[in-house]
């Protein structure tokens, strides 16, 4: 059986966590969340790594972690929403763009505050 992994992207907000652990349970893969491990390897939140270290240092972080996340198999990917500028796709990876009406963004980015 091939192995593979399945990448999603999208704006902020548009489904990504939540479709991820959906199809992780369904196909038996592991999850992982880009923006979780940026802030487990960091020791602080998205927001405060923004705040304190800056855009670039996350950025950064991305492209680190994009390096090392090519190698896995049969994973599924939910990343934060610019890590598609990091993202080196391999042969090995569907990657799928999530698309949502900015109305949906906005009430579901309201809610998460």
């Amino acid at each position: 059986m091939k192995k593979h992994s399945v990448v999603l992207i999208g704006f902020m907000g548009c489904g990504k966590s939540s479709l991820a652990k959906t199809l992780s349970k369904e196909l038996g893969y592991e999850l992982v969340d880009t923006d979780k491990l940026i802030e487990k390897k960091v020791g602080k939140s998205i927001k405060n790594i923004f705040a304190k270290e800056g855009e670039a240092f996350f950025r950064e972080q991305e492209r680190a972690l994009a390096l090392e996340l090519k190698e896995l198999e049969n994973v599924i990917i939910a990343t934060g929403g610019g890590f598609h500028k990091a993202l080196i796709k391999t042969d090995g990876q569907v990657v799928v763009f999530l698309k949502a009406s900015f109305d949906f963004l906005r009430q579901r980015l309201s809610q998460s505050g």
